[in-house]
């Protein structure tokens, strides 16, 4: 059993203009449909990053949430989606580095394409990796669904922000991740085998502790 999460969940806590809570950024916040529509992208970048700020000052109070929304558009304006979204991990991980090295963050950025055939995805072990890496560097990652209808919480055309993950040896292998503001969980171990879409993994490691932005 190896089961492990960002140890600071509470510092993605975000507090509404009508006083609702919120567990990272809601697509909703966008300004404009089409943003609201296609904005997972730019949110779970937006996830990242936050929480890597946050964890240096936790002292700090959140971002108010008129700045926060500020903070998504600028976040759109580099992490920008295609007419058809932001369907690939690599188009993810390329507008990622280029805010990083707009913003001056000292980051490593990875990805990996999950195919849509089941038999052809590599051992989930390689996914397993991928996500351990980034939660041990207690970072929060991406994760891409596209057209899988397997897992009912994950949503189709859809990237979502890993906080933690829960394994076995048996097979089990819980995701936990936010989703518009809540969290929830999906099954990984059932999603490669059984989903018939393709997906798709994004991590951002820091280097070193300096904080810019």
């Amino acid at each position: 059993m190896e089961k492990k999460q960002i140890s600071g969940l509470e510092l993605l806590k975000l507090t509404t203009d009508k006083g609702e809570t919120s567990y990272g950024a809601d697509q909703k916040w966008f300004f404009g449909p089409v943003k609201q529509r296609s904005g997972c992208g730019p949110a779970t970048a937006a996830n990242i990053f936050y929480y890597i700020d946050r964890k240096k000052e936790p002292e700090k109070p959140p971002m108010a949430f008129r700045f926060f929304r500020i903070f998504l558009e600028r976040m759109w304006g580099i992490v920008t989606p295609t007419r058809h979204g932001i369907p690939e991990a690599r188009m993810l991980a390329t507008r990622i580095k280029n805010y990083a090295s707009l913003r001056h963050y000292h980051v490593d950025v990875k990805s990996m394409e999950i195919p849509e055939n089941p038999s052809e995805r590599p051992h989930i072990s390689e996914a397993f990796r991928m996500l351990f890496e980034a939660i041990d560097n207690d970072v929060p990652a991406a994760f891409l669904n596209l057209e899988n209808t397997s897992c009912p919480d994950l949503d189709t055309w859809h990237w979502v922000t890993v906080i933690g993950i829960d394994c076995d040896n048996a097979g089990f292998a819980r995701v936990t991740f936010l989703d518009n503001g809540s969290v929830k969980y999906f099954d990984l171990a059932h999603w490669w085998t059984q989903g018939k879409g393709a997906g798709g993994i994004v991590t951002v490691i820091p280097k070193n502790d300096r904080r810019f932005w």
